[in-house]
Protein backbone atom coordinates (compact mmCIF):
# COMPACT_ATOMS: atom_id res chain seq x y z
CA UNK A 1 0.00 0.00 0.00
CA UNK A 2 1.19 3.73 -0.44
CA UNK A 3 1.22 4.63 3.15
CA UNK A 4 4.75 5.61 4.66
CA UNK A 5 5.06 4.92 8.43
CA UNK A 6 6.01 8.45 9.30
CA UNK A 7 3.14 10.04 7.53
CA UNK A 8 -1.10 9.65 7.85
CA UNK A 9 -2.56 6.63 6.11
CA UNK A 10 -4.20 7.67 2.86
CA UNK A 11 -7.50 7.27 2.33
CA UNK A 12 -7.32 4.50 -0.43
CA UNK A 13 -5.23 2.67 2.43
CA UNK A 14 -8.12 2.65 4.93
CA UNK A 15 -10.35 1.83 2.12
CA UNK A 16 -8.34 -1.29 1.30
CA UNK A 17 -8.00 -2.20 5.42
CA UNK A 18 -11.28 -1.98 6.26
CA UNK A 19 -12.54 -3.97 3.31
CA UNK A 20 -10.01 -6.87 4.35
CA UNK A 21 -10.85 -6.65 7.77
CA UNK A 22 -14.47 -7.05 6.89
CA UNK A 23 -14.05 -9.93 5.13
CA UNK A 24 -12.09 -11.51 7.95
CA UNK A 25 -14.76 -10.79 10.28
CA UNK A 26 -12.66 -8.10 12.11
CA UNK A 27 -14.63 -5.63 13.45
CA UNK A 28 -12.31 -3.41 13.42
CA UNK A 29 -13.09 -2.17 10.35
CA UNK A 30 -15.06 0.33 12.29
CA UNK A 31 -11.83 1.71 13.28
CA UNK A 32 -11.15 2.34 10.02
CA UNK A 33 -14.55 3.81 9.05
CA UNK A 34 -14.28 6.29 11.69
CA UNK A 35 -10.87 7.32 10.97
CA UNK A 36 -11.73 8.06 7.10
CA UNK A 37 -15.04 10.02 8.25
CA UNK A 38 -12.70 12.06 10.67
CA UNK A 39 -10.16 12.60 8.14
CA UNK A 40 -12.89 13.94 5.19
CA UNK A 41 -14.60 16.32 7.96
CA UNK A 42 -11.57 17.73 9.18
CA UNK A 43 -10.50 18.43 5.38
CA UNK A 44 -13.94 19.88 4.81
CA UNK A 45 -13.87 21.99 7.98
CA UNK A 46 -10.07 23.21 6.56
CA UNK A 47 -11.43 23.72 3.17
CA UNK A 48 -14.93 25.48 3.84
CA UNK A 49 -14.43 26.69 7.52
CA UNK A 50 -17.62 26.73 9.44
CA UNK A 51 -20.39 27.43 6.78
CA UNK A 52 -23.78 25.97 5.30
CA UNK A 53 -21.92 24.21 3.15
CA UNK A 54 -19.68 22.49 5.54
CA UNK A 55 -22.73 21.34 7.03
CA UNK A 56 -24.29 19.88 3.75
CA UNK A 57 -20.81 18.45 2.81
CA UNK A 58 -20.77 16.47 6.38
CA UNK A 59 -24.70 15.39 6.23
CA UNK A 60 -23.97 13.91 2.87
CA UNK A 61 -20.85 12.23 4.05
CA UNK A 62 -22.36 10.93 7.07
CA UNK A 63 -25.09 9.46 4.68
CA UNK A 64 -22.13 8.22 2.74
CA UNK A 65 -20.60 6.48 5.87
CA UNK A 66 -23.68 4.59 6.84
CA UNK A 67 -23.99 3.01 3.36
CA UNK A 68 -20.69 2.10 3.55
CA UNK A 69 -20.40 0.66 6.64
CA UNK A 70 -23.94 -1.49 5.49
CA UNK A 71 -21.79 -3.04 2.89
CA UNK A 72 -18.58 -3.49 5.60
CA UNK A 73 -21.19 -5.50 7.54
CA UNK A 74 -22.75 -7.59 4.67
CA UNK A 75 -19.11 -8.22 3.38
CA UNK A 76 -18.55 -10.09 6.78
CA UNK A 77 -21.96 -11.80 7.05
CA UNK A 78 -21.26 -12.88 3.52
CA UNK A 79 -17.59 -14.61 4.56
CA UNK A 80 -19.83 -17.11 6.50
CA UNK A 81 -22.06 -17.66 3.28
CA UNK A 82 -21.54 -20.73 1.27
CA UNK A 83 -18.70 -20.37 -1.74
CA UNK A 84 -19.94 -22.95 -4.29
CA UNK A 85 -23.17 -24.21 -5.99
CA UNK A 86 -23.51 -27.74 -7.13
CA UNK A 87 -26.38 -27.13 -9.44
CA UNK A 88 -29.65 -26.40 -10.03
CA UNK A 89 -29.42 -24.35 -6.84
CA UNK A 90 -28.29 -26.49 -4.99
CA UNK A 91 -25.22 -25.49 -2.09
CA UNK A 92 -22.44 -27.40 -1.64
CA UNK A 93 -19.53 -27.27 0.21
CA UNK A 94 -17.23 -24.51 -1.51
CA UNK A 95 -14.89 -26.02 -4.35
CA UNK A 96 -11.68 -27.72 -3.16
CA UNK A 97 -13.35 -28.38 0.41
CA UNK A 98 -14.14 -31.68 1.85
CA UNK A 99 -17.65 -32.14 3.21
Amino acid sequence: MGSHPSSPIKVTDLILNMIKKASRQDAAFLVDLAALQEKHVETAKNLLGQSPELTQFVASLMDDITNLKAMLQAMSIGAHAPRGRKGRGEWGPAPGTVR
